[in-house]
């Protein structure tokens, strides 16, 4: 669980509301996968 919410704060500067239920979906449809 750690794992996801840390991927959701590093591709973008302002962490986003990431849910628990859709922690990468969300998180990553708002942010560009910047470390990619």
């Amino acid at each position: 669980m750690s794992y996801q919410q840390q991927q959701c704060k590093q591709p973008c500067q302002p962490p986003p509301k990431c849910p628990s239920v859709q922690p990468s979906p969300p998180c990553q449809q708002k942010c560009p996968p910047k470390n990619k």
